[in-house]
C-alpha cells in the first residue's frame, strides 16, 4: 500500500528490474525493523505502524521527502518535517512470517527522471518468482510496488564535474574512413578539367575522351602519370552553357575504331554564325545530338557535323544528356523536359523532351526523312501522333545511366523536383509517371507538392528504387558493376548523390541500397573503362576518380568488440568516457532518452575556435550515443574522427535480450514498443553510415552538439554523482585548447528551447540551429540558402521574407519561408508540422509539438525581418 501526498513531484509507478540497495531487517515484536539507505537529498523517516486494517501483522511507516524546508520545515537541517513529507509507504509483515520490506535507491538522471530522484521498492522477503526467501534484500520476483519521485529541477551544479581527466585506452577511431571495402582515389592527379560533365572510353581504345559543359572535349591517355591532354572538339561558339545547359553527352560508335563517328549532344540557342531553324521565340533554346567524324589522331572534324535531332525548349534546364550504344548497336539517348511548365511535355508523345530515344545510326528513313533509321520495335514508331524515336517516356530530367554488360537492362538516374530522386530500370514503352507523379507519389494540382494519399500509379513503372529529397539534391545514376577487382560492387548499379558525395551502390537482385564511401566530390558522370572498372568525374575540382577495392573497416560488428563500452556490460560505457549535455537538444522522439560520450585520445585535446563557436576534435576522437525508450536500449551510435582526417558514422542496433547491439549495415526502419506497456510504439529508423555523415555535415565538422554554446551549461557526471559545469571541467582536465578559464566568463551559452523563462527569440534561434542548422548553413547541402545557425541575425538568415525557393506547398498566396508575424503563412513552420515526405527535419518521425508550437510563437511574434524589432 502507498500513499503519496507529491507535492507536484512527479511520479511513476512501474514494475521493473532494478539496482537494489541492500536493507538488513531483524524482526523485533514481530515488525521489520528497515534500515533505509540515504539518498542526496532524500531524507526518510521509520515509524512503528501498529496491527490494524491496514497491516493485520503490523509494521512500519517508512516516510520521505525533500529536505527543502516546504511546508514549514527546516531547509538542510537533515530531520524531515510533516511539511517536507512527499510520500509514506507502509511496509506490512507477510502473514506468513516473511517480512515486508522496503528499499530505497538513487535513481540517477535518465529516462524515467531527467534530474534523478528516487526509487522505492516495496515487497514481502517470500522468495516469490525465483527470489531468494528471508535473504533481508528484494529480489525483482518479490516486488509489488515501484514508487518514483522525481526532482522538477535541476540540482545546483558545482563547479568542477572530474577531477581528473579519464585515461582512454580503448576506445579509438579509425586509421582509415574506407568503411564498406570501396575506396576512391584520383586517378590521374595531374590532370585537372574546366566542368567536365562524361567521361567516355571508346570501344577498344584506351583512350580517354572527357566532355568540358562549356564546349570542349580532350582527350588523354590511360595512364596515372599522364600530365596533358589535347582538345579535340572544340563548340564552344555553338553551345549555351551554365549550370544545367551545355555540351552534355558523349559516345562512339560501337564498331569504333573501325567506324570513326563520335555523337554528341549539346543545348544552343540562335547566335551568328550558328542557326537552326528555331522560329519560336517561346522557345529560344533546343538540345541537338549530332555526328561528327573523327580523324586518325583523335581530332574531331568541326565541319563534319550532321544534326539528327533537334527538340526544342523554353528554357535552357532538364536537358539531360546522356548517350550511349546497347547491345542491339542502337544509339539510346535521353533528354529532359526542358523545364516544362506544367510539366506536361514529358508525357506527350508528339514531343521528344523527357523521353529516352532510341535511333539507328547506321541507316537513313527515307519514308520519314530523317538521316537515321528507326529500329524494329521501338514501341510507338507506328503509333500516330506519336514520336517514333520514343523508347520511354515520362521523365523530368535524365541525367545520367548506363547499361549492365551482362543483362543488356538500361538503368536512368531520373533527377527530380521537390520530392524524390529515382533510379529507373528502363522498358520499353515504360511511361515513368512525370508529371503526373514524382517518385511514388502523386502530383498534386498546380503545385509542387505530391501525396500518397489516395495515390494510385495505374498503369506507370513506378521507380526502381528512390530516395527522399531529405537525403540529397539530385541523382547522378552510374552503370551496373561487371568488373572483378571490388567485389563489394559486383552486380549492383552505382549512383551517387551530387549535392552530398555519398556513394551508393543499389542491388536490383534483392531490393536492397547499400552505402558505399562519402566523399566531398560532386560527381557529375560514371565511367566504365575496357575491364569494367568504375571511374567518375568531379563536376567542380575538375578531377577524375577511380572507385577501387579497399579493406574493409568496421569498429566490431558488435558493440562489445569496440572499445567503446564496457566488455562486461556493454550499456555502460568504457573507461575514457567524458559525458556532455547539449543545452538544446536535438529532437528525435519525445519519449525517447540519449545519453552522450566524447572519448578523447590520450593527449589530444580539442581546439576551440574563438570566431564561429565550432571545435574541432583529433584524429581518433569518438562521440557516442546511446537512445532508450524507457529502460530498454534502442540504438548506440559512434561518429569517428578517423585517423586519415575524415569522419565515419556507425550504427548499431540492440538486440532482444538487451546484451549487446549489432552493426547496422543497411538502413532500416522498424516499430519499437514504448517505454510502457501503456505508451504507444514508436517509429525507429535505423540508419547507415551514409545517413549519419548527412547530417553530420562537413561545415559542422562531423560533430554536432559540442560546440561552445552548446556545453556552456550543467551535465550529469555519474561517476561523481554530480551535476557540473561542463566548459569548467573539460578546461580544468586540460581538454581544451584555445580556450582558458578567462574565456569561459564571456562564452555564449545556447538557449534551452523547453525553457519558458527563456526569451523566445533566443528559444526558438536555438532550436533552429540544433534541428536545421547542421544542413541549413553555408556549405552544409540544405537547399535554398538558409542560414539559421544561432548567431546568424535574422535579417542575413536569407529566408526571413523570402519567397519559396521551390514550392509554397498549397499555403495561401503571399508565402513567405518566413512571413514575420504570420506562421501559416511561413514555409519553415509548415514543413516542421508536416509528416509526409515534405517534412522536415527529414529523419524525424514524429513532430515535435514543443518545437512546432515555439517556431509558430516566434513567427508570429516578429514585426520585420529586424531582430531588434521581436516584440
Amino acid at each position: 500500500m502507498t500513499l503519496s501526498p507529491h507535492h507536484g513531484v512527479r511520479m511513476h509507478l512501474r514494475a521493473v528490474a532494478l539496482l537494489l540497495v541492500a536493507c538488513t531487517p531483524t524482526v523485533e515484536e514481530d515488525r521489520p525493523e528497515v534500515v533505509v539507505t540515504a539518498v542526496p537529498g532524500w531524507v526518510s523517516r521509520v515509524d512503528p505502524e501498529p496491527a490494524g486494517d491496514s497491516c493485520p501483522a503490523g509494521g512500519v511507516a517508512i516516510h520521505g521527502g525533500w529536505d527543502d524546508g516546504s511546508g514549514g520545515g527546516v531547509a538542510g537541517d537533515g530531520q524531515l518535517q510533516d511539511g517536507e513529507i512527499l510520500t509514506t509507504t507502509l511496509v506490512c509483515n507477510g502473514e506468513s512470517g516473511h517480512d515486508g520490506l522496503v528499499e530505497i535507491t538513487d535513481e540517477e538522471p535518465g529516462p524515467w527522471c531527467a534530474f534523478g530522484g528516487v526509487r522505492i521498492s516495496v515487497g514481502t522477503d517470500d522468495g516469490a518468482e525465483g527470489g531468494n526467501a528471508d535473504d533481508g534484500t528484494l529480489d525483482s520476483g518479490e516486488i509489488t510496488d515501484v514508487e518514483l519521485l522525481c526532482r522538477d529541477t535541476m540540482p545546483a551544479p558545482v563547479e568542477i564535474g572530474l577531477a581528473e581527466r579519464p585515461a582512454n585506452p580503448t576506445c579509438r577511431a579509425l586509421d582509415e574512413t574506407d568503411t564498406r571495402g570501396v575506396q576512391a582515389t584520383n586517378a590521374f592527379p595531374l590532370l585537372q578539367f574546366d566542368w567536365p560533365v562524361s567521361l567516355v572510353m571508346p570501344p577498344g581504345d584506351p583512350t580517354w575522351f572527357v566532355v568540358e559543359q562549356d564546349g570542349f572535349i580532350r582527350s588523354f591517355d590511360d595512364d596515372p602519370a599522364t600530365d596533358s591532354s589535347t582538345i579535340v572538339l572544340d563548340i564552344a561558339a555553338r553551345v549555351a552553357w551554365g549550370y544545367e545547359p551545355g555540351l552534355l553527352g558523349l559516345a562512339f560508335h560501337p564498331d569504333w575504331p573501325s567506324v570513326r563517328e563520335a555523337f554528341v549532344y549539346y543545348t544552343t540557342e540562335l547566335q551568328p554564325g550558328w542557326t537552326l531553324p528555331i522560329d519560336d521565340p517561346e522557345h529560344p533554346y533546343a538540345g541537338v545530338l549530332s555526328r561528327f567524324t573523327v580523324d586518325l589522331d583523335g581530332t574531331f572534324d568541326l565541319d563534319s557535323e550532321e544534326v539528327l535531332i533537334y527538340s526544342l525548349q523554353a528554357t535552357s534546364e532538364h536537358n539531360g544528356g546522356w548517350m550511349g550504344f546497347g547491345a542491339d548497336g542502337y544509339l539510346y539517348s535521353t533528354i529532359g523536359d526542358g523545364g516544362a511548365w506544367p510539366p506536361d511535355l514529358a508525357l506527350d508523345l508528339g514531343s521528344l523532351r523527357g523521353k529516352v530515344l532510341r535511333i539507328d545510326v547506321d541507316t537513313a528513313d527515307a519514308v520519314r526523312g530523317l538521316p537515321y533509321g528507326i529500329p524494329a520495335g521501338n514501341p510507338f514508331a507506328n503509333e500516330v501522333g506519336a514520336q517514333p524515336e520514343i523508347w520511354a517516356y515520362g521523365l523530368r530530367n535524365p541525367w545520367r545511366g548506363g547499361f549492365d554488360s551482362d543483362t543488356g537492362e538500361l538503368w536512368i538516374g531520373d533527377v527530380g523536383l521537390a520530392s524524390f530522386e529515382e533510379l529507373n530500370r528502363i522498358e520499353a514503352g515504360g511511361n515513368y509517371g512525370w508529371g503526373d507523379f514524382e517518385g511514388e507519389q502523386c502530383r498534386v494540382g498546380e503545385t509542387y507538392e505530391t501525396t500518397a494519399v489516395d495515390c494510385d500509379l495505374g498503369d506507370t513503372e513506378p521507380p526502381e528504387f528512390s530516395y527522399r529529397h531529405a537525403y540529397g539534391c539530385a541523382i547522378t545514376a552510374g552503370p551496373v558493376y561487371r568488373g572483378v577487382s571490388t567485389p563489394a560492387l559486383a552486380g549492383k548499379t552505382i549512383y551517387v548523390d551530387f549535392c552530398l558525395g555519398s556513394f551508393r551502390a543499389y542491388d536490383g537482385a534483392t531490393g536492397e541500397d547499400h552505402w558505399l564511401l562519402d566523399t566531398d566530390n560532386l560527381v557529375s558522370s560514371f565511367a566504365a573503362d575496357g575491364d569494367g572498372e568504375i571511374l567518375f568525374v568531379d563536376w567542380y575540382y575538375g578531377t577524375v576518380h577511380r572507385l577501387t577495392a579497399g579493406a574493409p573497416a568496421d569498429p566490431g560488428h558488435w558493440l562489445s568488440e569496440t572499445g567503446c563500452v564496457d566488455e562486461a556490460d556493454p550499456r555502460a560505457p568504457a573507461a575514457g568516457a567524458i559525458p556532455y549535455m547539449p543545452n538544446a537538444p536535438f529532437f528525435s522522439e519525445d519519449r525517447v532518452y540519449k545519453r552522450r560520450f566524447m572519448f578523447l585520445p590520450d593527449g589530444e585535446m580539442i581546439f576551440v575556435s574563438q570566431t564561429n563557436n565550432e571545435w574541432a576534435f583529433a584524429p581518433g576522437t569518438v562521440l557516442m550515443k546511446t537512445f532508450q525508450s524507457g529502460d530498454r536500449y534502442l540504438e548506440t551510435r559512434l561518429m569517428m574522427a578517423n585517423a586519415d582526417g575524415d569522419w565515419s558514422g556507425w550504427s548499431y542496433r540492440w538486440n532482444e535480450d538487451q546484451t549487446d547491439a549489432e552493426l547496422v549495415e543497411v538502413a532500416v526502419d522498424v516499430t519499437v514498443p514504448g517505454p510502457t506497456e501503456d505508451d504507444p510504439s514508436i517509429a525507429w529508423r535505423y540508419p547507415d553510415g551514409g545517413e549519419c555523415v548527412h547530417c553530420h555535415t562537413a561545415p559542422t565538422n562531423r560533430a554536432l552538439g559540442p560546440e561552445t554554446a552548446q556545453l556552456n551549461g550543467p551535465a550529469y557526471y555519474a561517476s561523481e554523482g554530480v551535476w557540473a559545469l561542463q566548459l569548467q571541467t573539460l578546461e580544468s582536465i586540460g581538454a581544451l585548447r584555445n580556450f582558458t578559464a578567462g574565456d569561459i566568463a564571456t562564452a555564449p551559452a545556447l538557449a534551452n528551447p523547453a525553457d519558458q523563462s527563456a526569451d523566445l527569440n533566443d528559444r526558438a534561434r536555438a532550436w533552429l540551429h540544433v534541428n536545421c542548422a547542421g544542413c541549413h548553413q553555408p556549405g552544409g547541402g540544405g537547399y535554398g540558402g538558409a542560414d539559421y545557425r544561432w548567431f546568424t541575425p535574422l535579417s542575413d538568415i536569407g529566408v526571413c521574407d523570402q519567397p519559396t525557393a521551390v514550392s509554397t506547398l498549397g499555403l495561401p498566396p503571399g508565402t513567405r519561408v518566413i512571413l514575420p508575424g504570420d506562421p501559416d503563412r511561413s514555409l519553415l513552420y509548415e514543413r516542421i508540422i508536416r509528416t509526409d515526405s515534405y517534412r522536415m527535419h527529414p529523419y524525424r518521425n514524429t513532430v515535435d509539438e514543443a518545437g512546432a508550437a515555439l517556431i509558430r510563437a516566434w513567427i508570429a511574434s516578429l514585426d520585420d525581418c529586424d531582430d531588434a524589432t521581436s516584440r
